[in-house]
């Protein structure tokens, strides 16, 4: 039996590389066998040089795959999951529920079998086991919030029976503890969606590991970018309380503010790549913004300067004048959620002479911010003085 396996291991990682239209460094599989004849499978992979996993449902789209091809591929996987569960039928061996399987792209690749994954619990389901495989297997936390909320209840739990097990804490173990939600976020997005009404899906950048596992350099939650038409309109989460937790209640969540950004589009995005470079670039900016933030204790308020006294530009190629920032409300306002009010406050970008006159105390930020008279970030710009 184990030659037989060991050729379908070889057969199925070939075929999941196979399915993948790009040059690729990691991928992570689940085949769920189900109950009955209930099989599904799913595969995350990174594209070469790329920070964030792709779900396989998503290559037809995102790729310009033919669906059909796809699904062919698909139900092979299947027929390969059901050969390999025969194997163990015919060795008499006890069935497993999952298979995992990671690959490498330097061909190496190691195979795991779960057993007692699947139970007769009302709410156990293919769907809610793969996302509990992706967040246990690399702390993937979805972006949609109903399938959110589901590895939310999962943390949760697995929080809750922690505490009940620690001997710190025995006398507290019959206390109720209140579920973590994501109203914060909820709240926000929901307000964005009365800005772009027609945009109910933003373009989304999120860390590859989620600061929930003590990711302190990449400290936000995560980052959507709205069309503005001739600008992108970024939004940061994780500033404010965005995952309820058990505190006192504050009129501000947390720093209460969320920062923005509205990048004016080149004519050098045109090209899908340079856009999404930039993209990326500017959802790192505020990831480092958020960094310095935590690391200092300190948040942002209208009207301040931000001057680390870099002499390159902060754009992807690094070429242009704009250097640093200058904070002013968005006009999103000020909100109330849940964990308390929040704020958000655009980031403007401002060329270094600018900036150091503001440092010497030349001009004062309002003074700049007027003379600009706009809060988009343009990297074709000049100094104003």
């Amino acid at each position: 039996m184990e030659n037989q396996l060991q050729a379908l291991y070889g057969k199925l990682a070939n075929h999941i590389s196979s399915m993948i239209p790009i040059d690729w460094t990691e991928v992570y599989f689940l085949g769920d066998m189900g109950r009955g004849e209930m099989i599904t499978a799913i595969f995350f992979f990174k594209g070469l040089g790329d920070e964030e996993f792709v779900r396989s449902p998503d290559i037809p789209e995102r790729y310009n795959v033919s669906k059909d091809i796809y699904n062919e591929l698909r139900y092979d996987v299947y027929s390969m999951l059901q050969e390999m569960q025969q194997c163990f039928k015919d060795d008499e061996q006890e069935l497993w529920d999952q298979i995992t399987l990671k690959l490498n792209s330097d061909g190496k690749f190691k195979v795991d079998f779960h057993y007692g994954v699947i139970t007769d619990d009302e709410d156990d389901s293919p769907l809610k086991r793969e996302l509990i495989w992706a967040y246990e297997t690399f702390g993937d936390i979805p972006e949609d919030s109903y399938l959110r909320k589901i590895v939310e209840e999962h943390i949760q739990g697995k929080e809750t029976e922690k505490r009940k097990n620690s001997p710190a804490n025995e006398s507290k173990a019959s206390e109720e503890v209140e579920a973590r939600t994501s109203n914060g976020w909820d709240a926000i997005a929901e307000h964005f969606k009365k800005i772009y009404p027609e945009q109910t899906d933003p373009k989304h950048y999120r860390p590859l590991i989620s600061p929930m596992f003590g990711n302190f350099d990449t400290p936000l939650f995560g980052i959507d970018v709205y069309d503005g038409g001739d600008f992108w309109h970024f939004l940061t989460y994780g500033f404010s309380d965005v995952y309820d937790e058990l505190k006192e209640e504050t009129e501000w969540s947390d720093f209460g503010f969320e920062l923005t950004l509205k990048l004016k589009k080149t004519t050098e995005m045109n090209d899908p790549q340079v856009e999404e470079n930039e993209l990326k670039n500017i959802s790192a900016v505020l990831q480092d913004l958020g960094k310095y933030v935590f690391d200092s204790g300190k948040g942002f308020s209208p009207y301040q300067y931000i001057y680390s006294q870099q002499t390159e530009g902060f754009d992807y190629e690094k070429v242009s004048k704009l250097t640093g920032f200058a904070t002013i409300a968005d006009e999103a306002g000020i909100i109330e959620t849940p964990n308390g009010k929040v704020q958000f406050l655009c980031i403007v970008g401002l060329t270094d002479k600018e900036l150091r006159s503001i440092y010497d105390g030349v001009h004062t930020t309002e003074e700049i911010l007027n003379l600009l008279e706009t809060d988009l970030t343009d990297f074709e710009r000049n100094d104003l003085i």
